[in-house]
């Protein structure tokens, strides 16, 4: 009975080891199966300055128009949020101008390059509303909120890539559509073209501007 006392202590003993050793292992493996951190969204100061070409269309009159077109805001990943400052000159039977200001949002459908690289690029869609101030130089104004909708091309090169804040420069593309209500027509129906039935104009304007220009932005953390 004396010579089993050694061997059932150290039985003993061990079983104890190992109860105490349990919940450090299982710590670790549930440690092991945890999922990584998600990567923090990347957050891009963003400034364009660029040109609008088109047409603008206020009830019955068609306007030639080209202006400069500013924007500023910050990108969330395939998120852009972008305040937007607008000057046209306009040409019709009259001279005028028209002053926009807007907030614009796009996001990018399709992101192009691998990101790690000197050069990237997206394809992304826009929306936005507005304000316009239309002044004519022999007198009267208009003044109409506006939806702006669009999709365009953007190219991304970046300098001091591998800067804690990288910079990027690039040319961008796009096709914008401007839809605003036209203003208070007396006009009564009529056929402005081969018609079967007689109407009032339309009461919405829809307008086409080319855009285009230089996007810079700056990785901000």
């Amino acid at each position: 009975m004396t010579s089993k006392a050694p061997l059932l202590l150290a039985s003993i003993l061990t079983a104890t080891a190992l109860l105490a050793s349990a919940p450090t292992a299982a710590r670790a493996s549930t440690l092991a199966l945890a999922a990584p951190p998600e990567k923090p969204i990347p957050k891009r100061l963003e400034f364009d300055v660029g040109m609008l070409v088109g047409g603008l269309n206020m009830g019955t009159t068609h306007a030639s128009a080209t202006g400069l077109s500013v924007n500023t805001g910050v990108r969330l990943g395939e998120l852009s949020i972008l305040g937007e400052l607008d000057y046209f000159s306009l040409r019709a039977d009259e001279r005028g101008t028209m002053t926009r200001v807007g907030l614009t949002s796009r996001y990018s459908l399709v992101p192009l390059g691998d990101p790690k690289s000197f050069a990237t690029s997206d394809i992304w869609l826009e929306g936005g509303v507005g304000w316009e101030h239309v002044s004519w130089r022999s007198g009267g104004v208009l003044d109409r909120p506006d939806l702006a909708l669009g999709f365009g091309w953007q190219s991304n090169f970046v300098m001091d890539k591998h800067s804690d804040h990288p910079r990027y420069l690039g040319p961008y593309f796009a096709l914008r559509t401007l839809i605003g209500q036209g203003p208070e027509s007396n006009d009564e129906v009529t056929c402005g073209g081969p018609c079967d039935r007689a109407t009032a104009p339309s009461s919405t304007d829809v307008s086409f501007m080319f855009h285009f220009g230089i996007n810079w932005g700056r990785m901000s953390f």
